[in-house]
């Protein structure tokens, strides 16, 4: 379903792209193959780099803190992506700012997060507990659409399209820069 969600969102939009916080690079090859153009993929994790550099050769992996900021030029891609990945975030505006500089004018920011719902924490709870440990305390930051938009205004983003999936437990964004 994930993949005929970014399918569908990214579907004619062509360009340069990079993928923050790619953890194993799945999503990120396909959205090489969806714009016909090696991605960029960037990770804290030097096991997820190693992974994804043996699994996804034609793309190019960096690892990088985003806390310090994206390693990149200014300006030089079309489209971003981050799944699942601002809720882990200390300082998510930071990184809205930092996407926004790499993006040319006019790029696309496509992002997820989960919706915080009763059934999501339900659904989370039994995950945690069943699931193990490793999953306790990762969310930092919950996020509602009101939320989220305000921080996507204030960094330089329109929201071009928005809607759940997963019985509303999960949000998906289409963003444009200003």
């Amino acid at each position: 379903r994930r993949i005929r969600e970014v399918e569908r969102l990214l579907s004619g939009k062509t360009g340069p792209s990079i993928d923050v916080g790619f953890h194993c690079g799945y999503l990120t090859n396909y959205v090489t193959r969806i714009h016909h153009s090696p991605a960029v993929g960037i990770d804290i994790s030097s096991e997820a780099i190693a992974h994804a550099t043996v699994k996804y050769p034609a793309d190019t992996w960096v690892t990088a803190d985003l806390f310090h900021g994206i390693p990149l030029p200014h300006a030089s891609f079309r489209v971003v992506t981050a799944f699942d990945l601002l809720e882990h975030l200390i300082s998510p505006s930071a990184l809205l700012t930092e996407i926004a500089r790499v993006l040319q004018p006019g790029g696309l920011f496509l992002f997820t997060i989960p919706h915080e719902t009763l059934l999501f924490r339900i659904v989370w709870k039994w995950w945690t507990v069943f699931g193990g440990a490793t999953w306790q305390h990762v969310h930092v930051q919950e996020f509602d659409r009101a939320k989220i938009q305000a921080l996507l205004a204030t960094s330089g983003f329109e929201v071009r399209s928005y809607h759940q999936t997963m019985c509303g437990m999960y949000q998906y964004f289409l963003c444009q820069k200003h």
